[in-house]
């Protein structure tokens, strides 16, 4: 791992797409022998949120060290769970991918037409549902709570959609964690229902 590592930081100072490939193979490694990382674990976690949260870095490099991530978590989600403080910085992580709605991309939305493309925002949602179907409330709830509110009385409607779309990415995961909070939830949707811009609506 540590001579794979060296390859890869090699590979993000001179060629992307070399980088790209070199973390698309440790997410067929982390699909067949997680348990190869578990050594390194918490190491080799930080090193590749370093890369995910680089605005620097290619889109594509930062897709695949989060894939990673997720492959990890959803392989072994006991090993990953241990790792400590592991949660908190992957939530607020995916929360920020989720903010950054490529404004462009609303004339096509409200026209009902497909994106060409997956956006940053469409990532953030889907990794932390699957972060949620994997570790489930007990562990995601306590740490999504908090920056929901702060999401929700945003002046930001990027902020807002998010904080929607976050309950809705958690809603089959987490459900059973979420029950207690169900009024409020309610009260955040309809809230969000006469919202000033249509993609909060």
């Amino acid at each position: 791992l540590p001579g794979m590592m060296e390859a890869l930081q090699y590979a993000l100072a001179h060629d992307a797409s070399d980088a790209a490939a070199i973390l698309d193979i440790f997410v067929q490694i982390a699909e067949a022998r997680p348990m190869f990382f578990r050594p390194a674990i918490a190491e080799f976690t930080s090193a590749l949120f370093t890369i995910a949260k680089e605005p620097s870095c290619d889109t594509s490099v930062r897709k695949f060290a989060m894939e990673v991530i997720v492959t990890l978590i959803e392989q072994r989600p006991a090993m990953m769970r241990k790792i400590p403080g592991f949660v908190q910085p992957f939530i607020e992580l995916v929360l920020a991918w989720m903010v950054a709605v490529d404004d462009s991309l609303l004339e096509p939305w409200l026209d009902f037409e497909e994106p060409d493309d997956v956006s940053v925002s469409e990532l953030g949602d889907e990794y932390l549902e699957r972060l949620s179907l994997a570790l489930h409330g007990r562990t995601v709830v306590p740490v999504l709570l908090p920056h929901l509110s702060t999401l929700m009385a945003s002046p930001d409607w990027k902020q807002r959609q998010a904080g929607l779309s976050a309950v809705s990415m958690c809603s089959t995961g987490c459900r059973a964690f979420l029950k207690p909070h169900l009024a409020e939830m309610f009260r955040l949707a309809s809230s969000a229902a006469h919202d000033a811009h249509p993609y909060v609506r």
